[in-house]
C-alpha cells in the first residue's frame, strides 16, 4: 500500500518533513517549506493517502491506573481524575488512551486547537489523512532502556511509557541523577541515542548505547505502512475522528456523569480539607501554648508566640534536648514524620536525621522550626525505598 508519511512542524510555518513508501520502496523526500509545495507534490502522485507525525515533545503523556471496565465505561474521562497534576487544562487536549496491561493505561494529550489547525490546513491542499501518530510512540522505553533524541536545539528524553520530557542537553545529567536515585534497583541502565550524536557527561550508572535509527524515518521502517494506520494512538479518535457526527451517546453520558461525581467530590474534598486545616491550626496554636507554658511556668503570651520563643531562645540561648524533641514533634508537617537519630551538640550544631512519606515536606519542617526562632537548614535531603528521608541541621540563636 502506497502511503506518505509527513512530520508536522512545532510551529505552522516551519518546515515538514516527509518519507513515502511507494510499493514497498521507502525514499526520504525533499523537505517543504510550504503547503502549496505539498500540494502541488500531491497532484503528480495521484492524491497519496497520508500519515501524519507529531513531533516528540509537543504531547504529554502519563499512566494511569484503571481496571479494563473502568476505561469502558470513563474513557477519556480518566485523565480528569489525574488533572492536578497535569500543567494545562486536560480539556484543551486531544486524548488517546492505550492498555499497556490489565491495570495500567497509557493516556496521551495534544493541543486540540494546534491538531485541527493544521487538519484544516492539509485538507484545503487536498491531502487524505488516514491517521495521526506520535512521534514519542514510535520510541520504545522502558525501566532498563532510556532513550536519547536530539530536536534542534533540545533533547527528548524518554524513560518509559508515560515518562517523557523535553529538555536542555545542559540539565539531562541533573535530570538522570535524579531518575537513578528514585529506582527501587540499582542496576546499570542502557541510554539509547541516534549514531554520531554528542552526548554530555552521563552519570556511571548510564550506559550510552548508540541505537539502530537516525530519526523518525527509519523507526517508520519497522513496519508495513497498513500496520501504521491501525496505530493504537492514532490522534484520529473521538472528535477528530473522520465522519464522526456530534450526538450524545450512552458513552459520553457515562463519562459526563463521572466527572460531575468527580467535581462534586473534589469541592466537597476541599471544602471538608479546609475545614480540616483550621482546625489543626487551632489545635497546634492550643498545644505550643501549653508546651510553651510548660518550658516557661509563670508566663503568660498574650501576643505572637514564634516571637515569644523567639526572645526566649535569644535570652537563654538553648534548649535541653527533651524540649527540642517535643518541639521537632510540635513542628512536624505531619504525624508520619519522625526523628530517626538526634546528635545533640550543647553550644553548637545539632542534627536531627528525620524520615516520613513526602520529600517537599521536610522543607516545610524547616520554615516550621525557622518560626520559632531556630536557625534550621536541610541536607542530604532523598528519597529510600519509597521513603523521604533527610537531616536537619539546627544550630544556636546566638550563631547568627
Amino acid at each position: 500500500m502506497d502511503m506518505l508519511f509527513l512530520r508536522l512542524p512545532h510551529q505552522t510555518g516551519g518546515v515538514l518533513q516527509a518519507v513515502s513508501c511507494i510499493q514497498g520502496h521507502w525514499q526520504r523526500l525533499a523537505s517543504w517549506h510550504n503547503l502549496d509545495d505539498l500540494a502541488a507534490w500531491l497532484q503528480e502522485h495521484r492524491q497519496m493517502p497520508a500519515i501524519l507525525l507529531t513531533p516528540a515533545g509537543l504531547d504529554i503523556a502519563l499512566t494511569l491506573e484503571a481496571t479494563p471496565k473502568q476505561r469502558r465505561e470513563a474513557g477519556v474521562g480518566l485523565v480528569s481524575l489525574a488533572e492536578e497534576s497535569l500543567a494545562e487544562d486536560y480539556e484543551k487536549l486531544h486524548w488517546t488512551l492505550e492498555s499497556l496491561d490489565d491495570n495500567r493505561v497509557l493516556a496521551r494529550g495534544i493541543r486540540l486547537e494546534w491538531l485541527q489547525r493544521w487538519l484544516d490546513l492539509l485538507k484545503e491542499r487536498g491531502l487524505q489523512v488516514k491517521a495521526i501518530i506520535p512521534e514519542a510512540a514510535l520510541l520504545n522505553a522502558d525501566a532498563e532502556s532510556w532513550v536519547w533524541l536530539p530536536s534542534g536545539n533540545e533533547v527528548f528524553v524518554q524513560t518509559e511509557p508515560g515518562q517523557a520530557a523535553l529538555i536542555h542537553p545542559q540539565d539531562a545529567p541533573l535530570l538522570f541523577e535524579q531518575l537513578l536515585s528514585q529506582r527501587s534497583i540499582h542496576t546499570p541502565v542502557r541510554l539509547r541515542y541516534p549514531q554520531g550524536t554528542v552526548l554530555p557527561a552521563l552519570p556511571d550508572a548510564l550506559q550510552p548505547s548508540p541505537a539502530p535509527w537516525q530519526d523518525w524515518a527509519d523507526l517508520l521502517k519497522t513496519q508495513a505502512p497498513a500496520l501504521w494506520l491501525r496505530h493504537p494512538q492514532n490522534w484520529l479518535t473521538g472528535v477528530l475522528q473522520p465522519g464522526r457526527t456530534q450526538r450524545w451517546s450512552p458513552w459520553w453520558k457515562t463519562a459526563l456523569l463521572l466527572l460531575a461525581a468527580c467535581i462534586l467530590i473534589e469541592t466537597v474534598a476541599d471544602r471538608y480539607e479546609a475545614h480540616k486545616l483550621r482546625t489543626q491550626a487551632t489545635e497546634a496554636r492550643n498545644d505550643a501554648s501549653q508546651l510553651y507554658r510548660q518550658w516557661f511556668p509563670g508566663e503568660h503570651v498574650r501576643g505572637d508566640l514564634g516571637q515569644a520563643f523567639r526572645q526566649r531562645l535569644a535570652s537563654a540561648g538553648q534548649l535541653t534536648p527533651d524540649q527540642l524533641l517535643q518541639l521537632l514533634a510540635q513542628t512536624a508537617p505531619t504525624p508520619q514524620w519522625q526523628v530517626q537519630k538526634l546528635e545533640f551538640r550543647a553550644g553548637g550544631q545539632t542534627s536531627v536525621e528525620v524520615s516520613g512519606s513526602n520529600l517537599g515536606e521536610a522543607q516545610t519542617w524547616v520554615g516550621n522550626l525557622g518560626g520559632l526562632g531556630l536557625q534550621a537548614s536541610l541536607e542530604n535531603a532523598r528519597l529510600e525505598a519509597g521513603q523521604a528521608r533527610a537531616k536537619i541541621i539546627l544550630t544556636p540563636a546566638r550563631e547568627k
